[in-house]
């Protein structure tokens, strides 16, 4: 066992990381917005989960700890997390209006899978293409073979019809 690891003596010295400031939170602030758990927060802003916990270990934004359905989870304000995102919960929608018939809106996460799975479905399509042409140049050749095979069959009874053989006893 290892002994612990005592923390190093402040020099007085500035750290040499600079940090972005942080803006000041009060105690007792009351959130126009839900307090919603990380991966909802996370979800919301675009932005992952570590970075949220980075976000509210530094400070930048509150937390706090609530029972939930299986132990203690970490809630967020949407507000803060979404102002230090850069996308403020005033913010418009990227796009307002009506959909057009025929199309439909799509969470950004979801259209990246569906993009990588049509990736992935053309990729498959291309091998398939090419393990046809292979298939199509192996049943040439064995086509070619095919008639090798037959062409010396022929050969042979030709040349068998020239020879007598007798049966020697022994």
């Amino acid at each position: 066992m290892s002994a612990p690891r005592l923390p190093e003596p402040d020099t007085g010295e500035p750290d040499t990381v600079t940090r972005e400031p942080v803006p000041e939170y009060p105690e007792g602030a009351q959130w126009s917005t839900r307090w919603v758990p990380l991966r909802e927060a996370a979800d919301e802003a675009g932005v992952s989960v570590s970075a949220i916990r980075k976000w509210y270990r530094a400070g930048a934004v509150p937390s706090k700890m609530e029972p939930g359905p299986t132990g203690m989870r970490r809630l967020v304000p949407l507000a803060a997390v979404l102002d230090r995102a850069g996308r403020g919960a005033e913010a418009p929608p990227a796009r307002t209006g009506p959909v057009p018939e025929g199309m439909a809106l799509v969470p950004a996460a979801t259209w990246e899978r569906m993009l990588s799975i049509a990736a992935a479905y053309a990729e498959t399509g291309e091998r398939v293409g090419r393990a046809e042409e292979r298939a199509e140049q192996y049943r040439a050749r064995i086509e070619e073979a095919r008639l090798r095979v037959l062409a010396l069959e022929a050969d042979l009874r030709a040349e068998r019809g020239r020879f007598r053989f007798r049966r020697v006893r022994p």
